[in-house]
């Protein structure tokens, strides 16, 4: 007769957990934010890799159910960054946004997507925040937007774009100090530049093209004032000092004149 109590109490317990799980599970619905003002929502979900970090999805204000996912180190929060990507002919479409939070010498960052030239991040912790946009493969911001943000800040950014693939020109020297009477080799290197997917700026080298250099007081030019850029994209003159101080050299390349900066000339 003893164990008959113990088995209603257990009986009575199932069913008090039957119940439970029942009304826990009986909201099998999704609420849908109204179509005139749409909600921003916070979750927070598990990781789904057990080296993977738990991140954060957030609602992007005015684009109802377009999401979002931030790491854990950039959210959730109070604060946002949000703005526009500006280019030589105005807004740029289809433009990658880079945010980074700078924490010590750890990086959390993530990309998005101005489709329409501009963009928003909201929903994120307060901090240093660095912020760079580029589209390939000619446009790119030469320098990043760097920042303190407030914890409950609205930060609003124009980033400019410049346009990389315009000729450029670099020019170095065979000798670290020019020497007094020696002769010596200036390369002048004609290439332009290119923006890869993921932002970086590379050079392309220019291959064929007619560089004249021009030398005033304190150089004389030893040779041909002309030469054709090799496959390098690089043309070499050969110069020496005629008296100390600083020299005056320009390089000339499609109608464009370029000072060779050369270091001074010995006395």
């Amino acid at each position: 007769m003893a164990r008959r109590p113990r088995l209603v109490a257990s009986l009575a317990a199932l069913a008090a957990l039957a119940l439970a799980a029942a009304a826990c599970g009986g909201g099998d619905g999704e609420a849908t934010a109204p179509t005139t003002s749409p909600v921003v929502e916070t979750t927070v979900e598990p990781t789904t890799t057990t080296a993977g970090p738990t991140t954060t999805t957030t609602t992007v204000p005015g684009r109802p159910r377009q999401t979002t996912t931030v790491p854990t180190e950039l959210g959730p929060g109070s604060a946002r960054i949000l703005g526009s990507v500006v280019g030589p002919q105005g807004l740029v479409t289809g433009a990658t946004v880079r945010v980074e939070r700078l924490v010590g010498d750890e990086v959390a960052s993530i990309n998005l997507g101005a489709g329409d030239g501009r963009f928003s991040l909201p929903g994120i912790r307060g901090g240093s925040y660095r912020v760079r946009a580029w589209k390939a493969p000619d446009l790119a911001l030469t320098t990043p937007e760097v920042f303190f943000l407030a914890a409950d800040e609205v930060k609003n950014l124009e980033l400019r774009l410049s346009r990389v693939s315009d000729m450029s020109v670099r020019v170095e020297t065979d000798v670290a100090r020019l020497p007094a009477e020696d002769p010596f080799t200036v390369t002048v290197q004609v290439y332009t530049g290119t923006v890869t997917d993921q932002g970086t700026v590379q050079g392309v080298s220019r291959p064929g093209v007619t560089v004249q250099v021009a030398v005033g007081a304190g150089l004389t030019l030893l040779g041909s004032d002309r030469a054709t850029t090799d496959a390098a994209g690089k043309a070499l003159f050969r110069m020496r000092c005629t008296a100390p101080g600083q020299p005056q050299a320009d390089a000339v390349v499609e109608s464009t004149r370029v000072p060779l900066g050369l270091p001074p000339c010995p006395g």
